[in-house]
């Protein structure tokens, strides 16, 4: 199943213009500028993405790669690079990053793994590119943390 998990604000927001999540520091914490009740959104809302795509795949897009120090653990970290011109025709690694050219390239080679979720993570362009092309096939989980948050940089509303 492919599923889609993301956040946004209260008008879309998406992330920041170094590819940053708009209600994180650049530590990547929760900004604790932000009310108690927004903080607490946000902390569920991590929450839930660890225990949805603990031991399965994670599929993003190359900015918001650039935002992680490291792969995450205990999951397939997919990278679309449009730039890569192979495809990781290898094993999938579980320790290390995955590139693939498209995200359709990404799919066919998670279909060797029938027992793992994928889960579009973002950014923006990858969702946009998920559902136009019908192929999300599982649910959708998004978060809508309550708040404006006017520097935002990627504004992201998919017509569900």
């Amino acid at each position: 199943m492919i599923h889609a998990l993301y956040a946004t604000g209260r008008n879309g927001e998406m992330g920041m213009k170094d590819g940053s999540l708009p209600w994180r520091t650049p530590e990547n914490r929760i900004r604790t500028d932000l009310p108690e009740n927004i903080q607490k959104q946000c902390a569920d809302d991590m929450a839930l993405f660890k225990k949805l795509t603990t031991g399965n795949i994670i599929i993003m897009g190359y900015n918001t790669f650039k935002t992680f120090p490291a792969p995450l653990p205990n999951r397939i970290n997919i990278v679309i690079d449009r730039n890569v011109n192979r495809r990781n025709d290898s094993k999938l690694s579980e320790t290390e990053w995955n590139f693939f050219p498209t995200i359709e390239d990404a799919i066919t080679s998670c279909k060797s793994l029938p027992e793992k979720e994928i889960y579009i993570i973002g950014g923006a362009k990858i969702l946009k590119e998920t559902y136009k092309k019908n192929l999300i096939n599982g649910n959708t989980y998004h978060t809508l943390i309550d708040y404006d948050f006017p520097d935002s940089f990627t504004r992201y509303c998919p017509d569900l």
